[in-house]
């Protein structure tokens, strides 16, 4: 099987769409004045509204901790983009890592982004002293009803501390603010989120289908790397899908077992895969899944066309033997529709989801 075909073809349609889209929205934008902020685009309540900003550029930055090659096809689906939609409102600012082993410098020059990196092993160990594994010894992802370390609250003392020095140094070195709004997209980035600014948002791809929880409402598939395709394999599913999650910081250490349970804003459309390499199979979805995921984004239309109801209200998610689950949270909206836990946008109807939204834009007209 084809795998880059596969994907060409699928990052064609979406790109296909997003032109039409725009083709229409940026019209509209330049006739638009000081009275109709961008939230006004829909009756809802987009992810940018927070910034209660106008018709100007959404800043991206992409955040990694190893080969940044989910960010590298972000990146250069973003480029093709602003080649063909020139006034595209949404504009890639900076490259964040924690790790100088990682490919940040390489990416960060190929496309003209600032650089803002500190080697937490090297932070770790001028801080805290010497240490063999300080990522290790400072780990916090623990799935939930497991048993937390003793020293949790060290953990993740440290932590904290290491992020806001990454996020002061962002704020320094990229042409971003504390007060406004920023998109943050998490690619292979290895450490949970701590803290947020008010007005910036977090987003995640999953090599996984998040639509699926327990009968308490719990994912099925979280967990790094190859654990969750790994899962997804032992579960005999036929069709792989990978997610795009909002991204809820931690806050506290009290919320550390919440990761990976953020709403889910989108899944690629699925790929077929009969063997038991979980591995293997991660690495095809990187090329046929997750790159259709991160060009949603790179072609302006999340986090610009989609929203969430203000309050949380039930969601429906699906167990294995296709019973319906609810959790409450946030519902996602797409355009006019509403797109949330297994109803998400994309799936098996990604290309009828594209149609919608079209067609929800073109009736703004």
């Amino acid at each position: 099987m084809n795998y880059k075909q596969i994907r060409e073809e699928r990052l064609g349609a979406i790109g296909a769409y997003a032109k039409r889209i725009w083709e229409i929205l940026i019209p509209q934008m330049e006739e638009w004045n000081e009275t109709a902020p961008l939230f006004s685009v829909f009756n809802n309540f987009p992810f940018v509204s927070k910034a209660d900003v106008y018709w100007e550029d959404i800043n991206v930055v992409v955040w990694g901790s190893g080969s940044f090659s989910t960010g590298r096809m972000e990146l250069e689906q973003w480029k093709k983009a602003k080649r063909e939609i020139p006034k595209l409102p949404i504009e890639y600012v900076a490259v964040v890592s924690n790790n100088k082993e990682s490919n940040a410098k390489d990416v960060a020059e190929k496309f003209g982004l600032s650089l803002v990196e500190i080697d937490f092993n090297d932070w770790y160990r001028e801080n805290y002293g010497k240490s063999r594994s300080p990522i290790k010894e400072t780990g916090l992802f623990f799935p939930p009803g497991s048993e937390l370390p003793d020293d949790i609250e060290h953990r993740f003392e440290v932590r904290e501390k290491f992020e806001y020095e990454l996020l002061d140094l962002l704020v320094e070195e990229a042409d971003v603010y504390i007060d406004g709004v920023v998109s943050n997209s998490l690619r292979g980035f290895n450490f949970p989120i701590i803290h947020s600014y008010d007005k910036w948002f977090f987003d995640d791809t999953h090599p996984a289908d998040l639509s699926y929880v327990d009968e308490n409402g719990d994912p099925l598939y979280p967990g790094w790397q190859s654990g969750a395709t790994k899962k997804m394999i032992e579960d005999g599913h036929e069709a792989f899908r990978s997610s795009l999650i909002w991204v809820h910081p931690i806050g506290d250490v009290k919320n550390i077992q919440s990761v990976d349970a953020g709403e889910l804003l989108a899944l690629s459309e699925g790929i077929k895969y009969k063997g038991k390499n979980a591995k293997e199979l991660q690495n095809i979805m990187k090329i046929t899944e997750d790159s259709m995921l991160v060009a949603l984004k790179a072609w302006g239309l999340f986090p610009l066309l989609w929203s969430y109801t203000t309050d949380k209200v039930k969601v429906p998610y699906k167990t294995l033997d296709d019973k319906m689950v609810w959790r409450r949270e946030h519902s996602i909206i797409v355009g006019k529709r509403e797109r949330s836990g297994a109803r998400a946008f994309g799936g098996q109807n990604f290309r009828l989801h594209l149609e919608n939204l079209l067609a929800d834009v073109k009736s703004l007209k």
